[in-house]
């Protein structure tokens, strides 16, 4: 599974009071100690070449298997919407930047609702972009996955840097 995205961690530990110097290596460690945690998780399916719940079944039993497996569905299934949602939000601003008359997307939805129309129209339209990547063969997304690895680093690096800047 994925860790949290760094925005909405950073602004939730700043929520609590901290200040900018004392969240970002709050944020860090925390994020190195998941990181080892899913590593070593990880290392007993990569080293026998099996899957998560073939491990569960080994130790648990056939039975005992599925409250473990079910639980991990109901993250990742939960994982995935909160995703969704933040991706949503994000593309609805890329949306707005670009095509500013967007800000005035009518809304249909109750203000209690939680939600605008503009909101769930980017939420759908992230969604189903999403499912077509994710129902792609690993092959044929080869040079997605080296266009990643070219762009992140100098990005990371530049926002890292932008950030202590700020700081």
């Amino acid at each position: 599974m994925l860790a949290p995205p760094l925005a909405s961690t950073v602004s939730s530990v700043m929520s609590l009071g901290f200040t900018a110097r004392e969240t970002i290596p709050i944020v860090f460690f925390g994020f190195a100690i998941c990181s080892v945690v899913i590593t070593l998780t990880g290392k007993m399916g990569a080293t026998y070449a099996v899957p998560y719940p073939v491990i569960v079944r080994s130790i648990f039993g056939m039975y005992g298997s599925y409250p473990a497996i079910c639980l991990r569905a109901f993250v990742a299934a939960m994982w995935t919407a909160i995703l969704c949602v933040q991706a949503g939000d994000f593309l609805g601003n890329c949306i707005t930047a670009i095509w500013p008359s967007f800000a005035r997307f009518p809304n249909h939805l109750p203000a209690d609702a939680g939600i605008t129309s503009a909101g769930l129209l980017t939420f759908f339209i992230y969604w189903i972009f999403q499912t077509i990547l994710a129902c792609m063969p690993i092959q044929k997304l080869r040079i997605l996955f080296l266009v990643k690895a070219v762009i992140v680093p100098p990005t990371f690096l530049a926002l890292f840097l932008w950030a202590v800047i700020v700081t």
